[in-house]
Protein backbone atom coordinates (compact mmCIF):
# COMPACT_ATOMS: atom_id res chain seq x y z
CA UNK A 1 0.00 0.00 0.00
CA UNK A 2 1.64 3.35 -1.06
CA UNK A 3 1.51 6.24 0.94
CA UNK A 4 -0.54 8.60 -0.63
CA UNK A 5 -3.20 5.42 -0.60
CA UNK A 6 -2.66 5.33 3.41
CA UNK A 7 -3.48 9.17 3.17
CA UNK A 8 -6.23 9.10 1.66
CA UNK A 9 -7.61 6.55 3.89
CA UNK A 10 -6.96 8.58 7.08
CA UNK A 11 -8.67 12.00 5.21
CA UNK A 12 -11.60 9.47 4.03
CA UNK A 13 -11.85 7.71 7.86
CA UNK A 14 -12.11 11.52 9.16
CA UNK A 15 -9.27 10.71 11.02
CA UNK A 16 -6.19 13.23 11.49
CA UNK A 17 -3.14 12.22 9.74
CA UNK A 18 -0.14 12.32 12.05
CA UNK A 19 3.38 12.63 12.14
CA UNK A 20 4.34 8.54 11.17
CA UNK A 21 0.33 8.04 9.33
CA UNK A 22 0.92 6.24 6.38
CA UNK A 23 4.68 5.98 6.32
CA UNK A 24 6.01 2.39 4.18
CA UNK A 25 8.61 0.57 5.48
CA UNK A 26 8.06 1.90 9.40
CA UNK A 27 9.62 -0.36 12.00
CA UNK A 28 8.37 1.32 14.96
CA UNK A 29 4.90 0.35 16.30
CA UNK A 30 1.94 2.39 16.76
CA UNK A 31 1.18 3.89 20.42
CA UNK A 32 -2.09 4.64 22.20
CA UNK A 33 -1.02 7.99 21.84
CA UNK A 34 -1.06 8.20 18.59
CA UNK A 35 -3.91 6.60 17.78
CA UNK A 36 -5.53 9.09 20.32
CA UNK A 37 -4.04 11.77 18.18
CA UNK A 38 -5.63 10.82 14.68
CA UNK A 39 -8.60 9.57 16.39
CA UNK A 40 -8.71 13.11 17.41
CA UNK A 41 -9.92 11.46 21.12
CA UNK A 42 -7.59 11.52 24.25
CA UNK A 43 -5.67 8.69 25.03
CA UNK A 44 -8.03 7.60 27.89
CA UNK A 45 -10.90 7.32 25.28
CA UNK A 46 -8.54 4.82 22.98
CA UNK A 47 -7.97 2.40 26.05
CA UNK A 48 -11.76 3.14 26.86
CA UNK A 49 -12.45 1.24 23.58
CA UNK A 50 -10.02 -1.06 23.35
CA UNK A 51 -11.04 -2.40 26.95
CA UNK A 52 -14.86 -2.58 25.20
CA UNK A 53 -15.88 -0.17 28.09
CA UNK A 54 -19.73 0.80 27.65
CA UNK A 55 -18.92 4.78 28.20
CA UNK A 56 -17.93 5.59 24.48
CA UNK A 57 -20.42 6.93 21.89
CA UNK A 58 -20.85 4.52 19.10
CA UNK A 59 -19.43 7.25 16.57
CA UNK A 60 -16.53 8.26 18.45
CA UNK A 61 -15.71 4.26 18.42
CA UNK A 62 -15.43 3.88 14.99
CA UNK A 63 -13.32 6.46 14.77
CA UNK A 64 -11.18 5.06 16.76
CA UNK A 65 -11.11 1.70 15.43
CA UNK A 66 -10.18 3.16 12.25
CA UNK A 67 -7.65 4.81 13.67
CA UNK A 68 -6.46 1.65 15.12
CA UNK A 69 -6.77 -0.25 12.04
CA UNK A 70 -5.11 2.68 9.56
CA UNK A 71 -1.98 2.84 12.02
CA UNK A 72 -1.94 -1.12 12.34
CA UNK A 73 -1.90 -0.54 16.11
CA UNK A 74 -1.43 -3.54 18.76
CA UNK A 75 -1.06 -3.30 22.60
CA UNK A 76 2.07 -4.17 24.39
CA UNK A 77 1.33 -7.34 26.50
CA UNK A 78 5.23 -7.24 28.08
CA UNK A 79 3.49 -3.41 29.09
CA UNK A 80 0.32 -5.10 30.24
CA UNK A 81 1.54 -7.71 32.30
CA UNK A 82 4.27 -4.71 34.06
CA UNK A 83 1.14 -2.14 34.80
CA UNK A 84 -0.80 -5.11 36.13
CA UNK A 85 1.85 -6.62 38.61
CA UNK A 86 2.91 -2.86 39.92
CA UNK A 87 -1.16 -2.24 40.38
CA UNK A 88 -1.08 -5.17 42.92
CA UNK A 89 2.04 -4.21 44.66
CA UNK A 90 1.08 -0.63 45.70
CA UNK A 91 0.36 -0.77 49.36
CA UNK A 92 -2.87 -0.33 50.75
CA UNK A 93 -3.59 3.19 52.34
CA UNK A 94 -1.32 6.66 52.18
CA UNK A 95 2.19 6.07 51.03
CA UNK A 96 3.14 8.24 54.16
CA UNK A 97 1.47 7.46 57.20
CA UNK A 98 1.39 10.49 59.91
Amino acid sequence: MTSERRSISCTRARIRPVGRCGEVGRTMPSTLREVALAAGVSYQTVSRVINEHSAVAARTRERVLRAIELLQYEPNEAARQLRRTRDRQQPDGPAHPR
